[in-house]
């Protein structure tokens, strides 16, 4: 299962690979961690010499031994042990490479940006002046978005437009989801696939360790989730610190908050008592933890603001494991399952938010998905699914069984949007676990 969703990607390498015996070339792997980007890149480029420099946050003097060490081990080539500047060995290895074909994988390249903002910069210098010479393929691989973009998405970054191929790993769809559920857990339900989702997100490696445990049931799941020594409890720390850094407390915070169902800017900082606009800037625009979302046909400008945390997995871990951390230091490992258990229908009702505007936007079918609410009333409607072209689309409240307030909220806000959808044919529905 390791390369479910990943044949196009790994077609695309081994084929840039192919013209990097021509021509020097260049590719940018991006993803969040546990989406499977290292095993892809090895997977990829396992026929050809790969020298593989895994750049963690250390002095450069350090890395140039590290990388000094798998020249050796790679390529059988002896380097200057004294050299204590990254950007004197990429040069050695790109002049190498005019008459022998390798690769040099570059995993976690955006923190180089941290070790030394110039190594980047020279690494790009120096494959201009060898472009036409070199058999190299060089592969940057990184899992922070925000990181990422300062390596090649934002004009002054070192390859922004310089990349022959860019590619971003995902997390696996529903459908993928699915099908992994119907070979490993025949006749599932439908708690156990959303309590899947909602848990890992699709993030493979997390998906992966779950098939591995056999813990695919909704209460195995659980259970495995926050089990004694589970590798899930660091995971959210470990995320969040690379992308905001050592200064995560606060920004942790505001980000329970959210995960707890604290929406609005006002709505965090009276339970904070503190000014929060900077740093939901910065978590949506720098960090890209967060996303603020607007009602559907709303006026400009509008302040009915809510955020939400892309990261389906985040969500979870600051919905169970941050808030009760104290449960975890102590072992009582009882009270933190009843706090999941008693949890669970709002778990549930939060998460088929989730999971069905993923599900029309993995359709195609929709160019405009969104919801809408009210800022001073509970009144709502979930999905909001448009196709402008055929002039179609599908308005729905989610609620995890079928009742009387679910059906009445619906009908009582069908007037709500009369004006904006009267041209649209629109299919007014409950959506439920039923229509996962």
């Amino acid at each position: 299962m390791k390369f479910l969703e990943r044949s196009q990607p790994l077609k695309a390498l081994k084929s840039l690979q192919e013209q990097a015996s021509q021509r020097l070339q260049t590719a940018i792997v991006a993803g969040r961690k546990g989406t499977g980007k290292t095993t892809l890149v090895l997977q990829a480029t396992k026929d050809v010499p790969t020298v593989y420099f895994y750049v963690s946050r250390r002095a450069e003097s350090l890395l140039c031994r590290d990388l000094i060490e798998e020249v050796k081990r790679a390529l059988g080539k002896s380097l200057n042990e004294e050299i204590i500047e990254l950007r004197h060995i990429f040069k050695q290895l790109v002049t190498e490479s005019h008459d022998r074909r390798f690769n040099l994988i570059i995993d976690e390249a955006h923190e180089l940006l941290t070790v030394n903002p110039t190594i980047l910069p020279d690494l790009q210098a120096i494959i201009e002046r060898n472009r036409e010479r070199s058999k190299l393929m060089l592969v940057l691989v990184g899992s922070s978005q925000g990181g990422m973009e300062k390596v090649f998405q934002t004009p002054h970054s070192p390859f922004h437009d310089k990349a022959d191929l860019e590619l971003e790993l995902r997390t696996y769809s529903l459908n993928t989801l699915k099908s992994l559920l119907d070979k490993h857990l025949p006749g599932y339900t439908a708690d156990d696939l959303i309590t899947l989702y909602g848990c890992t997100g699709g993030v493979p490696q997390y998906v992966g360790e779950l098939i591995e445990a056999g813990a695919l049931k909704h209460r195995d799941i659980v259970r495995h989730l926050i089990q004694k020594d589970s590798t899930f409890f660091g995971r959210g720390k470990e995320l969040l610190i690379d992308e905001v850094g050592k200064e995560y407390t606060f920004y942790f915070s505001i980000l329970s908050c959210i995960a707890s169902g604290i929406t609005s800017r006002s709505t965090i900082e009276e339970m904070l008592n503190k000014e929060i606009g900077g740093y939901l800037t910065r978590m949506e625009n720098d960090f890209h933890l967060i996303q603020k979302r607007t009602p559907l046909y709303s006026k400009t400008g509008s302040k009915n603001v809510r955020y939400t945390i892309e990261d389906r997995f985040l969500r979870c871990w600051f919905r169970y494991i941050y808030p009760n951390a104290h449960l975890i230091e102590t072992s009582n490992w009882k009270a933190l399952e009843r706090i999941v258990a008693n949890d669970h229908d709002a778990f549930c009702a939060e998460v088929l938010h989730s999971y069905f505007h993923q599900k029309v936007q993995e359709s195609g079918q929709y160019d405009i998905v969104g919801g809408w609410w009210e800022n001073t009333t509970e009144n709502h409607l979930d999905l909001i699914a448009l196709n402008t072209s055929k002039r179609k689309g599908i308005v729905a409240v989610f609620t995890p069984k079928a009742n009387d307030e679910a059906q009445h909220m619906l009908d009582d806000n069908k007037p709500v949007l009369a004006d904006d959808l009267k041209d649209f044919d629109i299919d007014y529905r409950l959506l439920t676990l039923n229509d996962l």
